[in-house]
């Protein structure tokens, strides 16, 4: 029988079907073993543990709790994501369920060794993207199974679909039913849907056979079909988050653009990359063959909308530029840094700010210059 650690506040079991078989509660920086819960509120936990066990078959329920209360709090600080992961590689989990998350990317460098420490174990990890659709964190990282909920619930609830999101990060989406009594189901919920993945999950370990080395492949044939295309942000400030695109400056160069924002982030600044060169090991980049088609407004309506940070910085080569559609791009909403002694200039039409610098710029250089430009 798998065993399924949901990662969140405490389960209130009372109001389940299923008995939770094990508890663990963080408490001044340490994982202890707690007794039987006699709470019978409702709790964000309960409301995942419920959805399991609606989807879920032959299954052990282990509540790791890391929070006190998330309807009160709303707030999960990543360090304790990092110790909830690396304590689930310890306990002999079959699957992970990441209920709660952080929408400070930076967060994802110290959870990264526990994710790598899961996936070596065969042990898959399910989480649930922010409410407000934000990138996040463990959701947007490499060997997570990323989920958001159907709004629109074209979906039957308890179903699924494959739907690559590269600015959120993730490449589900799912619909559920809730059947607490009393309870009323006045919004979607990401951390709910992302229940229903790992039920699915369950299922396909536990009853069908499926092998871990072909979970991806199992899961995709056994997917509901979406076709609902996703809405363009409507009312988006790109003033707010200023853009900078780096024009032939590091971008064949991935251990420089990662130290570049890793500066910033030693400075408390969050930012988020766009880049090309097979950094989707890092949830704080983004593919930018994956985002960068069609109109270069739409491109950065969508990574002003995506992320919660202070920054965003594109690495892109100069024929990146002539090839992106420039109709209609709000000149004066980025800036460009550009190699001095590039032989083919960008255009002065793409941004009103332009700066040049030399080819040989590494991210200390980059870092000391941004922070005066910008």
């Amino acid at each position: 029988m798998a065993r399924i650690a949901v990662i969140d506040d405490a389960i209130h079991d009372r109001l389940l079907p299923q008995p939770v078989a094990e508890r663990y509660c963080l408490r001044d920086g340490v994982f202890d073993r707690a007794g039987p819960c006699g709470e019978t509120g409702l709790s964000h936990g309960t409301l995942v543990a419920s959805v399991l066990a609606q989807y879920a078959q032959a299954y052990e329920l282990i509540s790791v709790q890391i929070v006190g209360n998330w309807f009160e709090t709303r707030r999960c600080p990543s360090g304790r994501l990092c110790q909830a992961l690396d304590f689930c590689a310890e306990i002999g989990c079959d699957v992970v369920n990441v209920s709660l998350g952080s929408k400070r990317l930076s967060g994802g460098r110290g959870m990264a060794p526990a994710i790598r420490r899961l996936a070596r174990a065969g042990i898959p990890v399910i989480a649930a993207c922010s409410n407000t659709f934000h990138r996040t964190v463990p959701a947007a990282q490499p060997g997570v199974l990323g989920v958001v909920c159907d709004p629109a619930q074209h979906l039957a609830p308890g179903t699924y679909a494959c739907v690559q999101n590269p600015y959120l990060g993730t490449g589900y989406i799912a619909n559920y039913e809730l059947t607490l009594p009393g309870l009323a189901d006045a919004h979607r919920s990401n951390s709910l849907a992302a229940a229903v993945l790992t039920a699915r999950v369950n299922n396909l370990l536990g009853c069908s056979g499926a092998s871990r080395d072909g979970l991806a492949a199992a899961l995709c044939a056994g997917a509901a079909v979406y076709s609902s295309p996703a809405a363009t942000p409507a009312g988006v400030d790109c003033a707010s988050v200023p853009v900078v695109y780096l024009a032939g400056v590091l971008h064949d160069q991935p251990e420089e653009q990662i130290a570049l924002l890793d500066l910033f982030c030693d400075s408390g600044y969050e930012v988020l990359g766009v880049s090309d060169r097979r950094l989707s090991q890092d949830a704080r980049f983004l593919d930018r063959a994956a985002v960068g088609h069609g109109p270069a407004r739409e491109m950065q309506q969508r990574l002003c909308a995506c992320a919660k940070v202070d920054l965003i910085l594109v690495f892109a080569p100069f024929d990146w530029f002539s090839a992106l559609d420039w109709d209609g791009f709000d000149a004066d909403a980025a800036a460009i840094v550009s190699a001095a002694d590039a032989s083919n200039a960008i255009p002065m039409g793409f941004a009103r700010q332009q700066y040049a610098v030399s080819r040989r710029s590494d991210a200390q250089f980059l870092y000391h210059y941004l922070l005066r430009v910008l």
